[in-house]
């Protein structure tokens, strides 16, 4: 998780952005879908959550859920890489 002043993020270790609240609403509305929402709701769509990606290299497909990626969290700052090799 980050935040500042304003906004506070999470990333879960999928590699996907779980929350994302600006900080003075007094409803703290997520403004991204969350994955136990989705449960909950009976949404089949799991492969809709934020960051989550499908991409397609010299016509072979694959996708952000086919690797784990690497989370580098800084203070200020998360990373999240891919290698597809």
């Amino acid at each position: 998780m980050i935040e500042n002043k304003k906004l506070k993020m999470s990333v879960k270790k999928e590699g996907y952005v779980s929350e994302l609240i600006i900080k003075d609403d007094p409803y703290k509305m997520n403004w991204v879908i969350e994955d136990t929402y989705l449960q909950q709701a009976g949404y089949q769509d799991m492969d809709k959550l934020f960051g989550l990606f499908d991409i397609t290299a010299d016509g072979e497909k694959t996708g952000s859920e086919a690797v784990n990626p690497v989370i580098k969290e800084e203070q200020s700052k998360i990373e999240i890489g891919y290698d597809f090799e």
